[in-house]
């Protein structure tokens, strides 16, 4: 084995930290409630600072530890120069030396130190609670040794599970995780593939980290809904690998699950997506994107009511994510409820300032709620709109358009912004309806959900169905042919499946 491992931490053979002295350590026994570090006969007392920072990097079990956290986790966070740092570290090396090399503190360039043992990075072991037992007169015991017998204990599935969530992350790793975690908190696509250098470097640092497994798996997950075709199969597999880690690592990983769940569209599996997501949500309350998703799903079936009140949730916990007060404001607008609506697209706009969705659809918001002149006063604002000359180019036609009272002018623009290579057939069905063209709109809907029609090159193979709800198409929902559009695309047998109806039809009189 190497060593015997008492009430403490044990470096095999030679070092432990322990709650009361024990007999037969080894050469070097330290105790931090007396604050005795004991080598060979030698008994020494060292300043409690140092004990703390000793204790702490011994629990890190091998990894890096920060110097940002050691000042959080020894000073209580409080400013403190390098020397406090420095001389603390100073005299652990002491207490090195005098071990005759049986633990050192390395250091790690820029990074922060890390306790070794016989010259080796200790290995990971899991820290455990202590047994009932021994609650009343021990504390929590943390094991650093690379001959412990906890190797030789065979775990199944849910063991292994349960004992990575006890499991404290590498420091580093939980840095480079916090990064990712922030940086995908804005909720924009093109943030994800920075999102997922981080998540990729926390995995590489600490490969049982599950909650980084998780988050790559999602990561992955957003750039297939929003990347190339061409790239999908790639990203769908390390989805799935990624994903199938974390579930090995922690059997309730939300965002591996989530993930899984919406690897595919949700186009057509909208009942399989939400009681998914209602399944997940009953396990992890507060896990935002799942609840995020849920709301997008309830829009995709045109229940703006029952959406906002998920998505409201998301952004009471998630004040930074500009993303959520979006689609917030989105689920508000097409409810009807324009001042809310207001109030959330001016917060969102805040918070990603001239991002060009939250333009364009404030935009589109003002003047289908009979506000074109505040639109126009939008469009040449030059202090707050994109800096994309093309999205600002097409904004002020369509606000010319509407303004111009032509119809000519009206059909003209529609049809330009349709043939654009970018322009998605949904939304320029939306303007469509807004500039008074509902044939134009419905042909629209027509190519981009089933391929048909002068605008059939535009057919999406997974569309999303939240547009069709939208405010922009009530006058098109009025429509006979609209119904069998909602029959065509399945959404008609998934409310008789499910004994749910639409805003539209639900609330008619309201």
């Amino acid at each position: 084995m190497g060593g015997t491992v008492h009430d403490g931490l044990a470096v095999p053979g030679r070092v432990v930290l322990a709650q009361e002295p024990a007999s037969s350590l080894g050469s070097v026994r330290i105790s931090p409630p007396t604050r005795q570090v004991i080598v060979g006969t030698e008994r020494h007392t060292i300043e409690p600072r140092v004990m703390q920072v000793l204790v702490v990097l011994a629990k890190a079990r091998g990894a890096v530890v920060s110097r940002d956290e050691l000042i959080d986790r020894c000073w209580d966070g409080r400013i403190v120069g390098d020397d406090s740092i420095n001389h603390a570290i100073g005299k652990i090396r002491q207490l090195a030396a005098r071990s005759g090399g049986a633990f050192a503190i390395e250091t790690i360039p820029r990074v922060g130190y890390r306790l070794t043992a016989n010259g080796e990075a200790a290995p990971e072991v899991d820290l455990a609670e202590p047994g009932e037992q021994d609650r009343a007169g021990a504390s929590r015991r943390f094991v650093i040794a690379s001959g412990v017998a906890l190797g030789a204990i065979a775990l199944g599935g849910s063991s292994v599970a349960i004992l990575s969530r006890r499991r404290q992350p590498s420091p580093l790793a939980k840095t480079y995780y916090q990064r990712g975690i922030a940086t995908r908190g804005q909720g924009f696509s093109n943030e994800y593939e920075q999102a997922v250098a981080y998540f990729r470097k926390a995995v590489e640092i600490d490969p049982n980290y599950a909650e980084a497994w998780g988050a790559l798996a999602w990561s992955y997950r957003v750039l297939l809904a929003t990347g190339e075709d061409a790239n999908a199969p790639r990203l769908a597999a390390l989805a799935k690998s990624a994903a199938a880690r974390a579930i090995e690592l922690d059997s309730d990983n939300a965002d591996a699950h989530l993930a899984l769940l919406l690897l595919e569209p949700n186009y057509r599996r909208w009942a399989e997506v939400e009681q998914g997501c209602r399944q997940l949500l009953a396990q992890r309350p507060r896990h935002s994107i799942t609840e995020f998703h849920l709301a997008f799903v309830l829009g995709d079936t045109g229940r703006w009511r029952e959406a906002i009140v998920h998505m409201q949730r998301v952004c009471d916990r998630e004040p930074t994510w500009p993303m959520a007060r979006f689609r917030l404001f989105e689920e508000l607008a097409n409810a009807g409820r324009i001042e809310e609506a207001d109030a959330r697209i001016d917060e969102a706009m805040r918070l990603a300032p001239r991002n060009l969705d939250f333009w364009s659809a404030k935009i589109d918001h003002l003047l289908l709620t009979g506000r074109p002149a505040e639109a126009a006063a939008l469009v040449a604002d030059t202090g707050t709109r994109p800096h994309d000359a093309l999205v600002v180019a097409q904004q002020t036609q369509i606000v010319r358009a509407h303004t111009s009272g032509s119809a000519e002018q009206r059909k003209a623009t529609v049809t330009g912004l349709a043939e654009d290579a970018g322009a998605h057939p949904l939304w320029a069905a939306g303007i469509a309806a807004i500039l008074g063209e509902p044939d134009l709109a419905l042909s629209l809907l027509e190519g981009g959900y089933f391929g048909r029609g002068p605008w059939a090159a535009k057919m999406d193979m997974r569309p999303p169905t939240h547009p069709l709800f939208s405010a922009a198409l009530a006058s098109v929902r009025r429509d006979g042919r609209f119904n069998r559009l909602l029959e065509e695309t399945g959404l008609e047998a998934f409310w008789r499946a499910t004994n749910t109806e639409p805003d539209f039809r639900r609330f008619a009189s309201t």
